[in-house]
């Protein structure tokens, strides 16, 4: 099952407590605490030995260039609260040495026994997992970028309000009726022209009746193209009507295609080998699901299993919150409110946002 043996844990602790009375291998009384935590913490220890085996695989196929991870420096890239009371990993490869024989926890095929990269790769961060898009190598790229600022130029209206309140509703004045829905479109503008720019999202509910979903997928799928942040944070609850974290990801990848490939008709093994995306890493979309809470989310939430219910979206230098879910009712007809969130209020905002994102891993 490539995991770690509930069982196992408890011998090496036997083992750990043999050490601390100068028997075997000679380590500090600190690690040998560290390695003690460890043991009583199946769960996180799972996690991280899952990250470590990703990290192993990014050593295995790294050129010489690139960064090796390795005990002094990978801490960095783990999205995984340590322990209380332990502050590096060695006291952790001392218990992975106890349980395989192995000196390096680093060792992909040693470690593979119990653990799984895949799973390693939701608990990441600040590692670009793939080669950089060459965007001159893609033939209709700067056709499509051209036709997605056009469509999305084409549905911000010129004048933006001067205060922060944004309203839709149909008894307003003609030029502002539908001031959300507007701003919606203003900060994807900016997300895909700026250099710069990103896009992180809590979204609701969705659906395709209206074109600003399908611009949307449009511009994520060329945000994720161009190596540019992109965080949509889904609720979990995928129905008829209501559209979910893996359509919207499959209809991600399919633009994706479309854009690379062009008119060309490839497979799902002719994509993932070209293609230096991988659309179902977790650093893109995640869904809001109990069942899928990291130690972290675990940490904070306890027993609380509240629905995600926040309509945020914003860039890298403001962002909206309001009571629109991204369907046609809420985007042309509703009486919705909102705000514009910029400076301080942003920085807490993505504050916010980032706490939540780091609940959920997938």
């Amino acid at each position: 099952m490539n995991r770690i043996p509930p069982n196992k844990l408890g011998k090496i602790s036997d083992q750990v407590k043999k050490l601390s009375k100068g028997c075997g291998i000679k380590v500090s009384k600190k690690i040998i605490n560290e390695t003690e935590i460890w043991c009583l913490n199946h769960e996180i220890t799972q996690q991280f030995f899952d990250v470590i085996c990703y990290l192993g695989t990014l050593n295995l196929y790294s050129k010489n260039d690139d960064i090796i991870y390795d005990i002094e420096n990978s801490l960095p890239y783990i999205d995984i609260d340590l322990p209380d009371d332990i502050e590096s990993l060695h006291g952790l490869s001392l218990l992975f040495e106890l349980l395989s024989s192995n000196k390096d926890i680093f060792d992909f095929e040693a470690l593979s026994f119990y653990s799984n990269s895949t799973r390693g790769e939701n608990y990441i961060q600040n590692i670009k997992q793939r080669p950089h898009i060459n965007l001159e190598d893609i033939i209709d790229y700067e056709e499509y970028h051209a036709k997605i600022l056009a469509g999305l130029k084409s549905s911000v209206k010129a004048q933006e309000p001067s205060s922060n309140l944004r309203c839709n509703g149909l008894f307003l004045d003609s030029d502002n009726r539908l001031q959300i829905t507007d701003e919606l479109y203003r900060i994807l503008l900016e997300s895909v022209v700026n250099n710069d720019g990103k896009l992180n999202a809590m979204i609701s509910y969705l659906d395709f009746r209206t074109r600003f979903p399908g611009l949307l997928i449009e511009a994520v799928a060329l945000m994720v193209l161009s190596g540019k942040e992109v965080r949509i944070l889904f609720r979990s609850e995928n129905t008829k009507e209501h559209v979910g974290m893996r359509i919207f990801r499959k209809k991600v990848e399919n633009k994706l295609k479309e854009i690379y490939f062009g008119k060309k008709s490839v497979d799902e093994e002719e994509y993932d080998e070209y293609v230096p995306v991988n659309i179902d890493s977790p650093r893109f979309f995640r869904e809001w699901n109990s069942e899928k809470n990291t130690p972290f989310g675990n940490k904070l939430m306890l027993d609380i299993n509240g629905n995600l219910h926040a309509k945020i979206f914003m860039n890298h230098r403001k962002g909206i919150v309001s009571s629109a879910n991204l369907m046609m009712t809420s985007l042309t007809e509703n009486i919705e409110v909102g705000v514009k969130v910029v400076n301080q209020e942003l920085e807490d905002l993505q504050i916010f946002f980032d706490t939540a994102w780091r609940c959920v891993y997938g």
